[in-house]
């Protein structure tokens, strides 16, 4: 009879769990940011997530469109003429990434000249969600821009009743 260390079988039984707690570890430590990606206050009820969607009523019944441009270092967001948000001096663009929480941004608005907002930074060459609100967060207009993409059309994520 052989001790238990000699037989090839016990080894492989205690490599196989070992190996498994090692790649857990190992996963834990390297991994980053988070699996939620959006920046929305969501509540959660039983298997239900419920949001506040009156910034998408309110961007709809304004009939509000924007017209987005991305530069290397600078954003410019043109509204359409008689298609302007109620006076404000600043907009808020949040930009998503689609995966990676840590290159999300959240980049301040102010006006450049009529019916415009401009900012001296802008999110990375990246696909991102882009979301742009007024400051108090009455109403908001959504768009995505694609990789490498320069000009983005930006709207209500709701659409009007048929």
């Amino acid at each position: 009879m052989h001790a238990w260390y000699r037989q090839p079988v016990m080894w492989i039984a205690i490599a196989l769990p070992a190996i498994s707690v090692l790649a857990g570890v190992g996963l834990a430590i390297t991994a980053h940011g988070g699996l939620d990606v959006s920046p929305d206050p969501v509540r959660r009820v039983a298997q239900v997530q419920i949001s506040d969607q009156g910034a998408d009523r309110r961007a709809l019944e304004l009939g509000l469109h924007a017209e987005l441009e991305l530069a290397a270092a600078a954003v410019v967001v043109q509204f359409a003429a008689g298609n302007t948000p109620p006076a404000t001096n600043a907009l808020l663009l949040i930009a998503v990434h689609a995966t990676d929480s840590g290159q999300d941004r959240r980049i301040p608005l102010s006006s450049c000249g009529a019916d415009r907002y401009c900012a001296d930074s802008a999110p990375g060459n990246a696909r991102f969600d882009l979301v742009l609100a007024d400051a108090g967060g009455t109403w908001r207009i959504v768009g995505v821009r694609e990789l490498g993409q320069q000009r983005v059309a930006l709207a209500p994520a709701w659409s009007a009743p048929r």
